[in-house]
């Protein structure tokens, strides 16, 4: 769930967005230990959480049409009992490539310290590239894990998530 960096090179901003969402965690593949019993979640973490960008508009000179260079947007729901649901959709906007990336998972979330263990039952992500190859990965029986960081800077709740690979996202707001 990396956030899209953007860049004067519209590989490796791809190359961010298709991080965006699925495996970007710490994933292991294998079997999947979801955690038994009930959840153990605090309940500052419980809620459904969105993040949202929009990214700097790109015109065409010669018709003056405008798109966004990027644009994403991210819920991670964590239920009480442990559930967890989590929807990315991230577009990517430089022509003459284009690039759109949807993924969808749920689960069993689990607290082991300052890390949140999100165990996917279920999860797909399918990547279309008008410059590259379109994918669909099948993500069920992994396990991503974040760091979790919760603050309160701008007077509401916001969880801030890091991978293994030191990206920071969000910041997401309490929905």
């Amino acid at each position: 769930m990396p956030r899209l960096v953007l860049c004067s090179r519209p590989t490796f901003a791809l190359l961010a967005l298709t991080l965006a969402c699925g495996s970007s965690g710490d994933s292991t593949t294998g079997p999947n230990n979801p955690p038994s019993g009930s959840s153990n979640l605090p309940a500052e973490l419980v809620g459904k959480w969105h993040y949202q960008f929009i990214g700097v508009p790109n015109c065409d000179p010669e018709t003056g049409q405008c798109a966004s260079t990027a644009n994403q947007s991210e819920t991670l729901t964590l239920s009480p009992s442990g559930h967890f649901e989590h929807v990315f959709v991230g577009e990517s906007n430089f022509p003459p490539c284009n690039m759109e990336v949807l993924h969808q998972s749920e689960g069993t979330a689990e607290v082991e310290g300052s890390n949140l263990l999100l165990h996917m039952s279920k999860g797909t992500t399918k990547v279309t590239d008008t410059c590259g190859e379109d994918a669909t990965s099948d993500e069920a029986g992994e396990t991503d894990t974040y760091t979790w960081v919760l603050s309160d800077s701008t007077g509401t709740p916001q969880l801030t998530l890091t991978n293994d690979k030191g990206t920071s996202l969000g910041p997401f707001d309490r929905q």
